[in-house]
């Protein structure tokens, strides 16, 4: 074949050699004198690749070769400035360079661009039919000014060991979950002694004297700090109880001294970042995910030294707040709805964050995500208009007359049937298989659930889905409950199912119904979904979607809301959106618990006069409480 242009090797020749349809780059080699050596590099060629391939091809036809000579195929990068000069000793030092271990080896040491040159080559040897791999003994580059860059390949834009680091073993991905370099325990060594060493004659501090260790250096919440000292005491210091830890508190006479405290700092802090320290604190040691009792000792913790709740000390419905907490931290972190969170369901969401808050606010109000008390009033207050028979739990026609009936039946008994709830019991196996009879029977979906009865768990899941669809929990319970053959996707078929009860309804008040058409035309202009013909979950997630997706919903089921849907007023509308509320919920339960709260407050009102009335009919009140009623008086 033609000598490539810009070529000087001796005994052999460089250019194209046709493969069929496939065309590599070929270097010939003669085993008695070798590669030629060339003292300077030659400048780049100016003929292109193409003209190249048609010389080689002319050559091929022509059929040149030599018996004596072996084809090697080999991938050469092509650079307008830099030139490859390929150096072989002799003929027993090339035949070193292509046995496996020797190739292996280059390949490790070799350049981002040289990797890249050799995978040419493979995939040129491969369609030839050839075994083996192209390695280089020695390599220099020279770019048009002559200099030389020895080792150096001609793609290779920089050293590799000025590569930063992008992979660190144990963290998650872009960064999420690697070590805080402050909180090495070389550069916390100082801070620890510190607050250890005064009380070490002591034998160590005291739960009272770690809240300080809890909060300044661990960066837990001050409340935490019972749960912390239990788990650094049984944890690591084995001796700490008597050998019966497990079954007496800490909070008497327990210490921890500074070498147990070292020992765990260096296992449970140091190698993780705030949110990974929360997730295996709170978790029990050796599982993978947060349960619901795992959460209760931080929330007793919580009631007793919150400024905000010491109203509720000694009080029944501390219990009761502490269960609303947990359940509004699985609605919104447990995506998976296993009643388990895992550290990655932890991570996106905001719940460390929110722990750190509530620990630095007075008002306990102040804290919309999860802590609010007034929130808890709000749920509290709905379920217990419902459960009239005081047993804590509701039924279908219970919850039917939420909210002065705006719900329809079918959106109900999908709710007991499907919908989702934070810890699901299942049901024994006789119970199971008679339900699943039932269900078999009159056609509907059946679950493995106890699902004859809702809890007070199970209706802050409905509450929080009810008044807030601008979100993506409560629009995955929805988008559940409405897809009747749970195939992903709601069909007209769905739709029509729900609407025809809503159209029912507003036939018997007297409203005029919107024909079904007419309806599914208006909500496809406004979701857009992907695909026209049905509605998926993607569809009403969407960020410009996100807000306007509860709407299919309220039309499909929710009576009253349907008709604030049909005559919503555009300059509320506009009010809404300026507010200072960051979603419907906070919206909803400030105006609701302003109204219980009122309304509570008009009853105790009622009651004082009543009281007053019955006292004066049976002639009790003095001379001197007389004056002070005459403005009672004038009102009765």
């Amino acid at each position: 074949p033609p000598q490539a242009p810009g070529s000087a090797l001796g005994g052999g020749s460089l250019g194209l050699s046709s493969l069929g349809n496939v065309f590599v780059p070929t270097l010939t080699f003669n085993p008695s004198i070798g590669f030629a050596h060339q003292s300077s590099p030659p400048k780049s060629p100016t003929r292109s690749a193409r003209e190249l391939m048609l010389a080689e091809r002319e050559a091929d036809s022509g059929g040149s070769g030599s018996a004596g000579k072996s084809v090697i195929s080999l991938a050469l990068a092509r650079s307008p400035k830099r030139k490859i000069d390929h150096q072989v000793k002799d003929a027993s030092s090339f035949a070193d360079l292509y046995s496996p271990n020797k190739r292996r080896e280059k390949n490790s040491e070799a350049s981002l661009g040289t990797a890249a040159a050799t995978g040419i080559v493979i995939g040129a040897e491969r369609a030839a039919g050839v075994l083996g791999s192209v390695a280089e003994d020695q390599m220099s580059t020279t770019d048009a000014s002559g200099a030389s860059f020895d080792g150096a390949s001609p793609l290779r834009t920089r050293q590799r060991g000025d590569l930063p680091a992008f992979y660190f073993k144990g963290e998650g991905g872009r960064g999420r979950g690697r070590r805080l370099p402050q909180d090495s325990l070389d550069l916390k060594l100082e801070a620890v002694s510190n607050m250890f060493d005064p009380h070490e004659a002591n034998g160590g501090l005291t739960v009272h004297d770690f809240v300080h260790v809890t909060k300044v250096l661990c960066k837990f919440p001050s409340f935490f700090n019972v749960p912390l000292f239990e788990r650094v005491l049984t944890t690591f210091k084995a001796d700490a109880f008597g050998g019966d830890g497990a079954d007496k508190l800490p909070t008497e006479g327990a210490r921890i001294d500074k070498d147990v405290f070292l020992r765990f700092w260096k296992a449970e802090i140091e190698p993780f970042d705030l949110i990974d320290r929360f997730f295996r604190l709170v978790k029990q040691p050796g599982k993978e995910h947060i349960e619901r009792e795992d959460f209760l000792p931080y929330m007793r913790e919580l009631l007793r030294f919150h400024p905000g709740l010491e109203f509720l000390e000694n009080s029944e419905f501390q219990e009761k707040y502490a269960i609303t907490v947990i359940a509004r931290i699985y609605y919104s972190v447990n995506s998976s709805r296993t009643g388990r969170i895992t550290a990655r369901e932890l991570r996106k969401s905001n719940l460390v964050e929110a722990f750190l808050t509530v620990d630095e606010q007075e008002d306990i109000n102040a804290v919309l995500d999860y802590f609010s008390y007034e929130h808890f009033y709000v749920l509290y207050c709905r379920f217990w208009e419902l459960d009239t028979d005081r047993d804590m739990k509701i039924s279908e026609d219970d919850l039917l007359k939420y909210n002065d009936h705006s719900l329809s039946s079918p959106i109900v008994q999908r709710i007991f049937q499907v919908g989702d709830r934070p810890f699901p019991v299942a049901l024994p196996a006789a119970a199971a298989q008679r339900q699943q009879e039932s269900a078999e029977r009159a056609g509907q979906p059946w679950t493995r659930k106890a699902r004859n009865m809702m809890t007070y768990e199970d209706f802050i899941y409905f509450m929080l889905s009810e008044e807030d669809k601008g979100t993506e929990p409560s629009l995955r319970y929805w988008f559940k409950c409405c897809d009747l053959d749970e195939d992903g996707q709601l069909t007209p078929g769905d739709l029509r199912y729900f609407y025809q009860v809503q159209a029912h309804r507003m036939d018997c008040l007297g409203h005029e119904p919107i024909c079904f058409e007419d309806i599914l035309c208006q909500l496809t202009d406004m979701i857009k979904p992907a695909d026209p013909g049905v509605v998926r979950l993607s569809d009403l997630t969407k960020p410009d979607t996100l807000h306007v997706g509860g709407a299919l919903f309220d039309v499909l089921f929710n009576l009253n809301k349907f008709f604030m849907f049909e005559q919503r007023d555009p300059f509320s509308e506009r009010q809404k959106r300026e507010d200072n509320f960051e979603c419907d919920w906070d919206r909803f339960a400030f105006y609701d618990y302003n109204r219980l709260a009122a309304e509570e407050d008009a009853e105790a009102a009622d009651g004082e006069l009543m009281e007053v009335v019955d006292a004066d009919r049976f002639g009790w009140i003095t001379s001197e409480v007389d004056g002070e009623l005459d403005g009672i008086g004038a009102t009765l």
